[in-house]
């Protein structure tokens, strides 16, 4: 372009360049030459300004995905805070319905094959909670320990529910959410393996879930123990937004491998406390999801590195019925959260450890051959009985 210009003007006369210089100077001049076969004049006080075309000899460039070829592009903006970020870990109002979570998980090292520790990072928002199908209904509580026992029922709804519904309550249909895009996601505070310290993602399709990019190592441990972890969203479907949690460490349960539980006494948990930052300890305990499930008992409690959890709550758990291989799943969760669209979304970072338990009478099983006592197999429930 540039040498056609050139060319088209060494061909006017000395006459017509005159011309030209004293137009300039009199302001005619905007600054460059124009073709009115090649460029429109410039708009008037009342008139919209015309969009640019690029050079059809020169096509415009297109910077690939930096998350991968089935992401969805981002939104246009270079993510960089208008606000200052945050200081410290952010909340939400704990009512608005948890509408999405971005999930750093320190996924433990497993001894018996040699595997090493990782983290990995994965998230998702949708623009409603997602639908409970089994409906957990309160039977008895704790307050001093911060524990519950809980049991299910699942409802029926006569006509069915058509596609995209589900049954959430007796004769209640509900549509399921829809996924929903928060566009660029940057989590500041992450340690990789290349020595930075942020990990971007970008929505796949076609559900706009966050992964992190498979090129992208990110170290285990992936911060220090309360180091501030830093989450901004360009915004998509909803607003931009930040949020920030704390770096945790990995949880170490104390104690036997296989735990007891009696529902005689209480049942007795210890791990190392954290010694920094903003946590908080989740435990579930299920004895009978490989027969269906019967109950389960929840907890919520300060990061103290002990618990007690009543022999009430651990009967009343047992009397509901067990089956084969149950389980304690204890989780450290450092969480921010913020207000997003209709609900709220979570920055969570965890550390999950999950123990066998023992309960009295029970013997697990995976086959007949594991069954000693007389006249015993192994039930569908993976326990031995009599059939």
């Amino acid at each position: 372009m540039h040498t056609q210009k050139s060319t088209f003007a060494s061909r006017r006369s000395p006459t017509a360049l005159a011309v030209l210089l004293s137009l300039c100077f009199a302001g005619g001049c905007g600054g460059g030459e124009t073709d009115s076969s090649s460029a429109s004049a410039t708009p008037g006080p009342d008139e919209p300004a015309q969009p640019s075309s690029p050079s059809p000899t020169e096509p415009e460039a297109t910077s690939p995905s930096p998350s991968g070829p089935d992401s969805v592009a981002p939104t246009p903006t270079d993510n960089t805070p208008t606000a200052p970020l945050p200081t410290e870990p952010t909340t939400a109002d704990a009512s608005l319905p948890l509408i999405g979570s971005f999930l750093v998980s320190l996924v433990p090292p497993v001894e018996s094959s040699g595997t090493p520790g990782f983290t990995s990072v994965q998230g998702s928002i949708n623009d409603g909670a997602p639908l409970e199908l089994t409906v957990w209904s309160h039977a008895d509580d704790d307050p001093a320990s911060g524990c519950e026992l809980l049991t299910p029922s699942t409802p029926t709804c006569t006509d069915g529910c058509g596609t995209g519904s589900a049954c959430v309550a007796d004769e209640t249909c509900k549509e399921h959410p829809v996924s929903r895009s928060l566009g660029e996601v940057k989590i500041i505070g992450l340690q990789t393996g290349d020595g930075l310290n942020e990990l971007v993602m970008n929505p796949q399709k076609p559900k706009l879930n966050y992964n992190k990019p498979a090129a992208t190592d990110v170290l285990f441990p992936p911060a220090a123990e309360g180091d501030l972890i830093v989450l901004t969203a360009a915004g998509g479907d909803y607003e931009p937004v930040q949020m920030a949690a704390t770096g945790i460490s990995p949880l170490e349960v104390l104690g036997p491998t296989t735990i007891p539980i009696t529902g005689e006494e209480p049942l007795k948990l210890e791990w190392v406390a954290a010694g920094a930052g903003v946590s908080r300890i989740d435990i579930k305990i299920d004895i009978s999801h490989h027969g269906g499930a019967k109950g389960k008992i929840l907890c919520q409690v300060d990061d103290t590195g002990s618990l007690e959890i009543p022999a009430s709550l651990t009967k009343g758990l047992i009397d509901l019925g067990f089956s084969g291989y149950p389980t304690i799943i204890v989780t450290r969760k450092g969480i921010g959260a913020a207000a997003v669209g209709p609900g709220r979304v979570e920055l969570r970072l965890e550390s999950m450890v999950e123990r066998p338990l023992s309960i009295p009478g029970l013997t697990s099983c995976d086959s007949d051959a594991q069954c000693t006592e007389a006249g015993q197999v192994c039930l569908k429930d993976r326990r031995c009985g009599t059939p």
